[in-house]
C-alpha cells in the first residue's frame, strides 16, 4: 500500500503504511518483507526530495537483503531472491550518481555485479577458487 500511496502523491498515508508495515514485519520476524518495506520508505523519501535520507534507507535495505542472501544455500533461490532486489541497487546508484558521488555509485554497481556472478557457482566452488588463488 505504501508504494501505491507514494505513486498517488499521498505521502502522509504512504509514510503511515510503511511505518505500520515495518513495525509488524519486525515483530513477526519477516526480514525479507521488512527489507522491502525499508526500501519502500526509501522510495518515499526519494519522491519527497530527501535524497540523504533515501540513500541511508536504501543502504539499510541492501544490508538486510545481503544478509538474507548470504544465508540462502541454493543458487536458484539466491538468483530468484536477487532478481527482486535489483530495483534497490538501481535506485541507490542513481541517487549517488546524480549527487555526484560516482565512486560510491560505482561501488554499488560492483557489489550488485559480484553477487550475480557468485550466484552462478555453488558455494563450495567459490571457496575452492579462493583457496587456490591464495596459493599464488
Amino acid at each position: 500500500m505504501g508504494i501505491a500511496f507514494t505513486k498517488l502523491g499521498d505521502y502522509e498515508a504512504a509514510a503511515d503504511s510503511f511505518r505500520q508495515a515495518r513495525r509488524i514485519l519486525q515483530q513477526i520476524g519477516d526480514r525479507d518483507a521488512y527489507g522491502q518495506a525499508v526500501a519502500g520508505t526509501a522510495f518515499l523519501q526519494q519522491q519527497q526530495g530527501d535524497t540523504d535520507r533515501a540513500i541511508e534507507l536504501y543502504k539499510e535495505a541492501i544490508e538486510i537483503k545481503e544478509n538474507i542472501r548470504s544465508q540462502l544455500m541454493v543458487g536458484a533461490f539466491k538468483s530468484s531472491f536477487e532478481e527482486r532486489q535489483v530495483d534497490t541497487y538501481e535506485q541507490i546508484i542513481k541517487l549517488l550518481w546524480d549527487r555526484g558521488d560516482k565512486k560510491k555509485a560505482f561501488n554499488y554497481v560492483e557489489r550488485a555485479r559480484a553477487k550475480t556472478f557468485l550466484d552462478r557457482f555453488p558455494k563450495v566452488q567459490v571457496i575452492q577458487f579462493w583457496k587456490l588463488s591464495s596459493l599464488n
